[in-house]
């Protein structure tokens, strides 16, 4: 061979692997050319653990898409949701939407908050494998079919839930997140606390108003003829619960007339102390103190039950409870809350012991006098003993 036909055959050759490099190929062994793959580029070591691969090509979580996006359930209901994420191409920025409940790498990477569990519990669930074998004729080969493992995410909402919204969060490697709002149909509150006190006051002093109201309006106190529980119910139902207003109250109305002194109902300080002992959405129990007054009437913890009846909160009983019983157990800061109610310049003189029992002794400028009680039924004296006497 001339050393001409040399040359143009090593040109060609250069000429021929140059253009295969370029359209991207290259020339291995086995003489088959293969796609070579373009480098990835990210601009920081957070978004490398984020990729995609497919194909080659490569994507990066840029968002997690929660559907429904507007959730309304009702008390007892379950919803399913769907978790997608949506990728975005580094090459060409095109969009790529996978759920992120296959596999059981998303699944390890998946975490579900809810607000307030007692409202609406979530969780993830591996769903029921899907594999088996499709035969197209006789005595031909069969396909196996087999799913990647696949989950299913929950929002459970409880009989009787507690908050009508709760947000439900949703994040996928420690680092994306996303947010869903449940609206919870039908749900009757619980009572914020600060508001207990005036619904417990004013179904209670609405009790008192309506017999002292009817009191004088149908003239009862004045003559010998006894109430007419007829005329009272209509308005006492507006406070009160039917068991309470058909039972306790309607005999409560036979005697409440007699012009006598007998304490019909609690003299309660609900200023001076107030507890909450069960707060629901369907019931709220508190109480609060009857502090003994001259006539020695008083000295009690009056517990209120107070209960939801056709939509509406109502007083469905109050009970007495003896301090020899529960001792009332009053502390200064207590007493000086009550008597500022007569006299604003109250002073503590001294706190002692008296009979075996905690004393408080103060001064009441009004009167200009000294005033002993006892913590544990509030009893008072209004001579202070000499022997406490400084």
């Amino acid at each position: 061979m001339s050393k001409v036909k040399v040359s143009i055959l090593i040109l060609l050759s250069l000429l021929f692997f140059g253009a295969a490099g370029y359209f991207g190929y290259t020339y291995f062994a086995d003489d088959k050319p293969h796609k070579t793959a373009e480098p990835v580029t990210t601009t920081d070591s957070k978004s490398q653990e984020t990729l995609l691969s497919e194909e080659n090509n490569y994507y990066e979580l840029k968002e997690i898409v929660i559907s429904p996006e507007n959730l309304t359930a009702k008390p007892g209901e379950m919803i399913e949701l769907e978790i997608l994420g949506k990728y975005v191409n580094l090459h060409d920025a095109t969009e790529l939407e996978k759920s992120l409940l296959v596999g059981d790498e998303n699944y390890k990477k998946l975490e579900l908050h809810s607000s307030d569990s007692q409202s609406a519990e979530v969780s993830i669930r591996k769903a029921a494998p899907v594999s088996g074998t499709i035969t197209e004729k006789k005595n031909e080969p069969t396909i196996k079919i087999k799913a990647e493992n696949e989950y299913k995410a929950y929002v459970t909402i409880p009989k009787e839930p507690l908050e009508d919204t709760v947000t439900i969060t949703v994040e996928y490697d420690n680092k994306h997140t996303a947010e869903v709002v449940v609206k919870i149909e039908g749900v009757v509150k619980a009572v914020p606390k600060e508001e207990v006190k005036e619904i417990v006051r004013s179904l209670m002093e609405g009790v008192m108003m309506t017999f002292r109201e009817a009191g004088e309006k149908y003239n009862w106190a004045n003559t010998a003829t006894k109430a007419d529980f007829s005329l009272l119910r209509p308005e006492l139902i507006k406070f009160a619960s039917k068991s309470l207003t058909d039972g306790e109250l309607k005999e409560l109305s036979q005697e409440y007339y007699c012009q006598c002194d007998a304490p019909f109902f609690p003299s309660v300080e609900y200023d001076v102390r107030f507890t909450i002992h069960e707060n629901t959405i369907k019931k709220m129990v508190a109480s609060s103190i009857d502090i003994m007054n001259d006539l020695g009437n008083g000295g009690n913890t009056v517990y209120f039950t107070v209960i939801q009846e056709n939509g509406k909160w109502v007083l469905d009983d109050w009970e007495y409870v003896d301090s020899n019983q529960e001792p009332l157990q009053l502390t200064w800061k207590e007493i000086e809350t009550y008597e500022k109610q007569f006299d604003i310049n109250v002073k503590l003189v001294k706190e002692t012991t008296y009979q075996n029992r905690k004393v408080f002794i103060y001064h009441l400028e009004s009167s200009n006098s000294n005033k002993l009680m006892f913590a544990d039924t509030s009893e008072v004296l209004y001579e202070v003993p000499p022997e406490l006497q400084e």
